[in-house]
């Protein structure tokens, strides 16, 4: 198995087109243990997988005539440089684009909701980008330092005022996200 360091350096930041999938994709990083490539794909859905399943040490890669990823160079085709996970803005300073009332200046449509299957934040994480760092929202969200705790996550609509906030202003109540002045008026009228 190569290095996780080794692997870092071949591989972060780096994007591949994959033929036989036919799809895009960038390494955005690779935790340690175990070895998992953090990837991007260019649809901007977020995904993980064991770095071992498509790349292989240096000396095998020159052994066997690989590219200097260590990837099969029939399979995977290196687009050049692509965003890192590790270079990732800070919460508050993503310039995310599209803004979600850019799409949907008057709310998401109900057409659009049965088309997604219910979840458009989901598929709007997955086209937005931020226009500093290069990530997507869903790679950003679930990737970011405390991903999971909504550091990094992109803009959305309130749920009482409608209006589009930003992703670090967010609060939720309920598993519903408000602005920041929604949040009181929410929080008081529960109690009664």
């Amino acid at each position: 198995m190569p290095d996780v360091e080794d692997l870092r350096e071949r591989l972060v930041g780096q994007r591949f087109y994959d033929r036989e999938q036919d799809e895009a994709f960038t390494v955005v990083g690779v935790t340690s243990r175990p070895p998992l490539a953090l990837l991007q794909y260019h649809d901007g859905v977020s995904w993980d997988e064991a770095a071992s399943n498509f790349t292989v040490s240096e000396d095998v890669a020159q052994q066997f005539r690989l590219d200097e990823h260590g990837l099969d160079s029939e399979r995977y085709h290196p687009l050049g440089a692509g965003p890192r996970i590790d270079q990732i803005c800070d919460p508050d300073e993503h310039d995310w684009h599209p803004w979600p009332d850019d799409i949907w200046p008057s709310g998401v449509p109900d057409e659009v909701r049965e088309r997604v299957n219910g979840h458009p934040r989901t598929f709007y994480d997955q086209i937005v980008r931020c226009k500093r760092c290069g990530l997507s929202g869903s790679v950003a969200g679930a990737f970011g330092e405390y991903g999971a705790n909504g550091l990094h996550q992109p803009p959305w609509f309130c749920f009482e005022c409608g209006e589009a906030v930003a992703g670090h202003e967010i609060r939720y109540h309920r598993d519903a996200a408000h602005c920041p002045e929604c949040v009181p008026e929410v929080d008081e009228s529960a109690g009664e």
